[in-house]
């Protein structure tokens, strides 16, 4: 795997050290800003689903990517989204019910939090379930 050097991301708001990032395999086509899950012992990611408790999400890959290929995933920190469309302050969750999405409305029941919007276009990551 290839190293992940220049990419913007910062650890917290301010901090430009670099966050929390690692690298995996690509389990399935994935477009970049998708939350994955990672199977206990794997290198491999998937699109993940917070219902299910095996696929709740771990992070948040960075690029575009083919199956087999490598992943940069950021498991925490911030990071910059350039799509943006954000809404700072606002916490987001893992999605129930679009694969590897996240919503800003709370979910019933059980739900999980992948972090918060600082600005626009960046977003600390900050992974909790309830």
């Amino acid at each position: 795997m290839g190293g992940f050097t220049g990419l913007t991301t910062y650890r917290t708001f301010g901090d430009h050290s670099p966050t929390n990032l690692g690298e995996a395999v690509y389990g399935e086509d994935m477009s970049a800003y998708t939350w994955i899950y990672m199977p206990p012992g794997a290198t491999d990611i998937f699109k993940s689903y917070p219902r299910i408790p095996a696929e709740r999400t771990v992070g948040l890959i960075l690029y575009d990517g083919l199956t087999g290929e490598d992943a940069v995933v950021a498991f925490g920190g911030e990071v910059t989204i350039d799509t943006g469309g954000l809404i700072p302050g606002q916490v987001y969750y893992a999605d129930p019910v679009i694969q590897g999405a996240m919503t800003d409305i709370q979910p019933a029941g059980s739900f999980q939090i992948v972090g918060v919007a600082i600005t626009e276009w960046r977003f600390l990551i900050s992974i909790n379930s309830y």
